[in-house]
């Protein structure tokens, strides 16, 4: 992403950076320990994607079709989940996960 952000429209380096101011707010848990799931604007999002055009991997084009399909005020619930040692965020709309 780092060496293509400059190719990007500027729409979708707007949402990129949204999406990032975003996620540097998301905390991992409440202090309860429970996860925290916030909203995030569907369409920022796409605007994200789409802005990438084919440079994508399959689950990030399922996403862009599946946000295609919302209307302008959608949004979906992002959350930070762990594989290992890895950390991943993923959207998702109503009970669906959307994997990243």
């Amino acid at each position: 992403m780092k060496k293509h952000f400059d190719a990007l429209p500027e729409s979708a380096r707007a949402a990129w950076t949204e999406l990032w101011t975003f996620l540097d707010d998301l905390s991992w848990d409440d202090a309860d320990g429970n996860s925290i799931t916030r909203p995030f604007s569907a369409s920022t999002l796409r605007r994200a994607l789409e802005g990438l055009g084919r440079d994508l991997d399959r689950q990030w084009r399922g996403l862009r079709r599946m946000l295609r399909g919302l209307g302008p005020m959608s949004s979906v619930r992002v959350r930070r989940v762990m594989f290992g040692m890895t950390s991943h965020v993923y959207p998702s709309t109503d009970d669906k996960t959307l994997l990243s």
